[in-house]
């Protein structure tokens, strides 16, 4: 996945479900960083949001700590992975 314009493979899927858009993960990066993922099936855009950082730069007040990328279905199986093959 790509997150801020950089590259986090993801390691661990740690749970996933299904909501009323689309389906949904708790992933964890080879960084530690805890995400949740959710695909808006009819928008065709997944929202990235991190849920907790190992170091102390957590979004102060008037920020957001939350990405919102589009996903191009002709793009599969290229930049926009959710997890790399080892």
């Amino acid at each position: 996945m790509v997150w801020q314009g950089k590259r986090l493979p993801v390691v661990r899927i740690a749970r996933r479900w299904r909501t009323p858009e689309g389906p949904a993960f708790s992933v964890d990066t080879d960084q530690g960083l805890p995400f949740e993922l959710h695909y808006n099936e009819m928008g065709d855009v997944w929202t990235i949001q991190l849920l907790a950082e190992l170091d102390s730069k957590a979004p102060g007040p008037g920020e957001q700590a939350e990405d919102r990328l589009a996903y191009d279905n002709h793009n599969r199986g290229q930049d926009n992975n959710l997890a790399e093959s080892p």
